[in-house]
């Protein structure tokens, strides 16, 4: 249950945490 609830709300939180480095990358070039 746990795992279940951590996972769903770290799908909701940006994905900065889980891949700071390629959303990094990706969030700059965007911008």
């Amino acid at each position: 249950m746990f795992t279940q609830t951590f996972t769903a709300e770290n799908l909701k939180l940006p994905r900065r945490c889980t891949s700071s480095s390629s959303e990094s990358g990706e969030r700059n070039g965007a911008k």
